[in-house]
């Protein structure tokens, strides 16, 4: 099996029109004196699942920091550079599956699924409303449509990217995907790591 992670696994993103944070490879310290700060730094390597556990990935607020976490992760892996997002993060996954072929999860993502596994699923394709039933399902949807004076998440942006991975999942027929976190604000959204098997 094959698998797609950094820059192959975000321009199939992109193919099917699901933001992701602006990134680019890095081949030498050089490049990193071109580049705005704070941005993240990650290794990128099949052997690595959990990139914070592995210290493959780091908040860079300079080119000292960059510099030094680029010395080390290139020994992992190849090292990509990537905006610094902030937001409310959900995890976007999709799996095939014998019985009900292409299968989608939605929930809060990051560390959280793995702590509350408080998820939604649904079998692909989904429509708009079926993405709206999946954000609505889960316990923590108060932190995406507002909790105390907070800005509810851009919604009608989170329920296209829900339809337009469904799609993805027909389509490129992955066995496992995972956009973990997809992070959303009330403007916008972008999709940080992603890790597809063929």
């Amino acid at each position: 099996m094959a698998t797609l992670l950094g820059a192959q696994g975000y321009k199939l993103l992109e193919k099917y029109k699901i933001p992701v944070a602006k990134y680019q490879t890095i081949k030498s310290e050089r490049d990193l004196s071109r580049l705005k700060f704070p941005l993240v730094l990650k290794a990128i390597s099949e052997k690595i699942i959990h990139k914070t556990e592995a210290g493959a990935v780091q908040i860079c607020q300079n080119e000292k920091e960059a510099r030094a976490a680029f010395a080390r992760m290139k020994r992992i892996g190849s090292v990509l550079a990537q905006e610094f997002v902030r937001g409310q993060e959900v995890i976007i996954g999709t799996k095939r599956d014998a019985t009900f072929g292409q299968t989608m999860m939605f929930g809060l993502g990051g560390i959280f699924v793995e702590i509350f596994h408080d998820v939604s699923f649904r079998a692909c394709p989904i429509t708009e409303e079926d993405a709206d039933e999946m954000i609505g399902e889960i316990k923590a949807k108060q932190l995406l449509i507002g909790f105390r004076g907070q800005k509810p998440a851009n919604l009608k942006l989170l329920k296209k990217v829900l339809v337009n991975t469904s799609h993805l999942a027909i389509r490129e027929n992955p066995a496992e995907m995972d956009i973990n976190p997809f992070i959303i604000i009330d403007k916008t959204g972008a999709a940080v790591d992603v890790r597809i098997i063929r």
